[in-house]
């Protein structure tokens, strides 16, 4: 889980890099999660008989939006210190 999740805020990063800052757009974001999703924790999750592709997919939503919020925040620091130099 914690590879995953410093995975998906190395890409988020990056395509926000790119961007300038702004908002990931919803391709973006989908590009992420099926990255995420190929990751041994959602494979793991899609193989167990009892919860299926659905908790593959509810990992990876969770740890987007975990990432998303996190990535999102340092932008905003990293932005508002530019401002005041």
């Amino acid at each position: 889980m914690k590879c995953d999740r410093l995975v998906v805020r190395q890409l988020m990063s990056e395509l926000l890099t790119e961007r300038g800052g702004k908002r990931l757009s919803d391709d973006e974001i989908r590009q992420v999660g099926s990255i995420l999703l190929q990751g041994p924790v959602a494979q793991q999750l899609k193989q167990t008989q009892t919860q299926g592709k659905e908790a593959g997919m509810k990992y990876a939503m969770e740890e987007l939006a975990k990432a998303r919020k996190v990535v999102e925040k340092a932008q905003r620091r990293s932005r508002d210190r530019g401002k005041e130099l």
